[in-house]
């Protein structure tokens, strides 16, 4: 659905041209949730930007449901972009227009009939649970009914992708869930292409598919959440993990230097995470454990646990085997 080749994007300051994407190429796939996570000035928002040419790069290609968009005219992009939502960490709602009225303005622009307009402003307000606040102007609404009158907005001309920019990071913790939980409803029901850029990892564990970890404008790692979540492979990626599931690895190591035995960290993913194997694999190896640290949550609606262990006597191989075969991963911590 999205395609980005050899993405290059530099601003003037003063006398220096400053890199903001760095040969950067992507893909994200239709109806996928795809996250892009970085620390502030890792050039998440330009990247997405770029995507809808908000921000032209300087060189690269830029291709959405197959539509080269560098190569189109005024008119040809102003089409492509009404298959682009965009939805904003701040709103930009215009304040001296109604719910309604904000929904509609996309279709205004676009010169859709009357008659077209209304009904579809009055849909996407049911779905967005928000129909009794169609005559309230944006002062009068909470943060959470804000937002989602920018979803509704953004959906207003059917588009295949949306664009979502720290959409979550102005709410409290309680309204980024029911946000997220709208925006994972509506990626099922639709079949929606979602991008969302974010600093906090929660937000991509709770919703996305596939992640794309930025640092200094280019992409460090990428995959499958539930592997770059786990099984972190680079140190910013990492700190993003430890940050969502508030650990001190060095500290917690730390405190363990007086624990005996192998220290072992085991994960567990699916049904998995609820099965009695460690009792079953203590019996059979002749092992000894004691459980350290852990945690079950879920990586969108797959559960997961990690716990870490220190094992003692017995036959350690044969514990390891065991637990791989029962498709539990196994890292050795000393």
């Amino acid at each position: 659905m999205i395609e980005l080749d050899d993405i290059h994007k530099s601003f003037r300051l003063g006398e220096r041209q400053v890199p903001a994407l760095r040969g950067l190429s992507l893909r994200v796939e239709p109806g996928e949730v795809f996250g892009i996570i970085g620390a502030s000035g890792a050039g998440k928002s330009t990247l997405l930007r770029v995507i809808n040419l908000l921000e032209r790069p300087d060189s690269g290609a830029v291709r959405v449901a197959g539509a080269e968009l560098l190569g189109l005219d005024e008119a040809g992009l102003r089409a492509a972009r009404q298959r682009i939502g965009m939805i904003f960490q701040h709103f930009n709602l215009l304040s001296s227009k109604t719910v309604a009225q904000n929904v509609a303005w996309p279709l205004v622009i676009a010169g859709r009939p009357v008659a077209e307009i209304v009904p579809r402003v009055a849909e996407l307000l049911a779905r967005v649970g928000l129909s009794a606040h169609a005559d309230k102007y944006p002062t009068q609404l909470s943060g959470g009914q804000k937002q989602r009158v920018g979803i509704a907005r953004a959906l207003a001309t059917k588009p295949q992708v949306l664009l979502c920019d720290e959409a979550t990071s102005a709410l409290d913790p309680e309204t980024t869930r029911d946000v997220l939980d709208l925006l994972a409803e509506i990626n099922q029901e639709l079949g929606l292409t979602i991008v969302l850029i974010t600093h906090e990892m929660e937000v991509v564990r709770r919703v996305c598919d596939r992640v794309a970890v930025l640092e200094a404008g280019r992409i460090v790692e990428q995959g499958e959440v539930a592997r770059v979540f786990l099984h972190p492979r680079e140190a910013v990626t990492r700190r993003f993990v430890l940050e969502a599931e508030h650990v001190d690895e060095q500290a917690q190591l730390d405190d363990y230097t007086h624990v005996p035995g192998r220290l072992l960290r085991l994960t567990f993913r699916g049904e998995r995470t609820y099965e009695p194997l460690l009792g079953e694999v203590a019996r059979r190896a002749g092992i000894d454990f004691g459980i350290l640290s852990g945690r079950i949550a879920r990586i969108k609606t797959v559960p997961y646990g990690q716990l870490t262990i220190s094992v003692t006597g017995g036959d350690l191989a044969a514990a390891e085997a065991l637990l791989s075969e029962r498709g539990v991963t196994v890292e050795v911590l000393r």
